[in-house]
């Protein structure tokens, strides 16, 4: 919606921004320091910081209902549990709860339903 507003220089310049803040974000040093903010006594010994490890302890997807379409079972299980852990719930049917559909493909009928519905529609990389 923003982009529709913006001129094709400020759409570009906006795309830059946050591709760099998307590689940012995977910088292992800012989530150190930022995860040693807001928990001081954090030796790192269970794994190196990361958007993942910060996500689970903050319930990031706290509120927020999932569910998929065209996912293997293991990629589908693999969700499920991710979403589980970053606070989440998980439903396999679309609802008028659901706040985000998880797709493996583009035009299914539930994906056709979740767009009519207004429900955001992600992919699995989404999630990590």
């Amino acid at each position: 919606a923003i982009l529709e507003r913006c001129s094709p220089r400020e759409g570009a310049r906006l795309m830059r921004v946050s591709w760099g803040m998307r590689a940012a974000a995977g910088d292992a040093a800012l989530w150190r320091r930022h995860c040693l903010d807001l928990w001081p006594e954090d030796d790192f010994a269970s794994g190196p910081p990361s958007p993942g490890r910060y996500g689970v302890r903050v319930n990031l997807l706290r509120g927020c209902t999932l569910c998929s379409t065209r996912l293997d079972r293991s990629r589908r299980d693999s969700a499920r549990a991710l979403v589980l852990s970053l606070g989440g719930e998980w439903d396999d049917s679309l609802t008028t709860g659901t706040t985000h559909l998880v797709c493996g493909a583009g035009y299914t009928p539930k994906a056709i339903r979740a767009h009519r519905a207004r429900i955001p529609a992600v992919t699995p990389d989404w999630l990590t």
